[in-house]
């Protein structure tokens, strides 16, 4: 990895990790001081890790320093993994919809390809449709989730958000469309590809 690159990979994935670790925490049920306790834990860590990227300098964002951030994002997928579980059996511990949590997950699982791949040197075209994948999808979950939150009387907000989580889903088909086109042979896709990149 360039360290350069890794720097920003890191920041920016460090700070997802600790929103989803407050997201999470903000969303427990009542009674719930364990699991309160444990995400705080990772709020913290998160918190912890990103300063220190933050202040790191190029030689000491190595190996060591990668190692201790997998470990926790893999302690913290097993987090989210059984409060989707808990979710999928309407176990009332999280008011997060299962859907989000399979958003987190996905965010947290490109986060740990970054980790143990690096970062590609180059962008090719499936790279950049794996990206528009990721983000249109979770685009489209935080404006279900932004209109969910929105009050009735709200009316001018919440089609505007509704607005937002349609064109999203537009933009995910046409990337999973996108995605099969690929297999063109001989390849085919750059024009189209080029276009969708500039919406």
């Amino acid at each position: 990895m360039i360290d350069h690159n890794l720097r920003f990979e890191l920041t920016f994935w460090l700070q997802i990790m600790g929103d989803h670790a407050r997201f999470i925490r903000d969303s427990l049920a009542t009674g719930s001081d364990n699991l309160v306790m444990i995400t705080t834990n990772f709020i913290q860590l998160f918190d912890k890790l990103l300063d220190k990227t933050k202040q790191s300098n190029d030689l000491s964002l190595g190996g060591e320093m990668v190692n201790e951030i997998t470990a926790t994002v893999i302690s913290f997928r097993e987090l989210k993994r059984e409060l989707l579980s808990d979710r999928l059996r309407n176990l009332a511990v999280t008011s997060l919809k299962p859907t989000f949590f399979n958003h987190m997950l996905n965010e947290l699982e490109r986060f740990l390809t970054v980790l143990n791949i690096g970062i590609p040197e180059g962008i090719n075209k499936e790279n950049v449709l794996g990206e528009h994948l990721l983000w249109s999808l979770d685009a489209s979950g935080h404006a279900a989730a932004l209109a969910g939150d929105l009050d009735k009387v709200e009316y001018s907000l919440r089609a505007e958000a509704d607005c937002f989580l349609i064109r999203f889903d537009e933009l995910y088909l046409k990337a999973v469309e996108l995605t099969g086109y690929c297999r063109s042979n001989p390849p085919a896709v750059q024009p189209v590809l080029e276009a969708f990149n500039f919406k």
